[in-house]
């Protein structure tokens, strides 16, 4: 009996472990919600500069190709303004400039200012983005 009882609570106490921490929030969707909510940007940064498991690079990627088919458009515009001045040699933020640019154009010309684009925008790098990426 004392054994069995000691069985019950082994499995419950793993049954606890699985549960518990798929109950938790992703930090991810957590940041996506507070800058639909709030406007602010912040979360979003925060959770792709303080430490994704993928490269810095490929997180903001994924993260504007999520916010670009949720059809979040704006705001993947306005957080592409926010963070391309930290990766200026970087092509995919150029590409992402340059999808917003051609695909949306109200959008572009509601949120990236002439000095943004004078300052931060390389075409050069964006056209060597294609179907299958940047390569950097």
């Amino acid at each position: 009996m004392e054994v069995s009882m000691w069985m019950w609570a082994a499995g419950g106490i793993a049954a606890a472990l699985v549960v518990v921490p798929s109950l938790k929030p992703d930090p991810k969707k957590r940041a996506l919600a507070k800058a639909r909510a709030t406007g602010e940007l912040d979360a979003m940064i925060d959770y792709v500069e303080g430490g994704v498991k993928l490269s810095k690079v490929d997180a903001w990627d994924q993260l504007f190709l999520e916010l670009w088919q949720r059809y979040d458009r704006e705001l993947a515009a306005r957080l592409i303004m926010a963070i391309t001045p930290k990766y200026t040699d970087t092509k995919i933020f150029h590409h992402w400039i340059n999808q917003v640019m051609q695909i949306e154009p109200e959008i572009a010309s509601e949120v990236f200012t002439q000095d943004f684009l004078m300052t931060h925008y390389r075409p050069e790098l964006a056209s060597q983005c294609g179907k299958c990426g940047c390569g950097g």
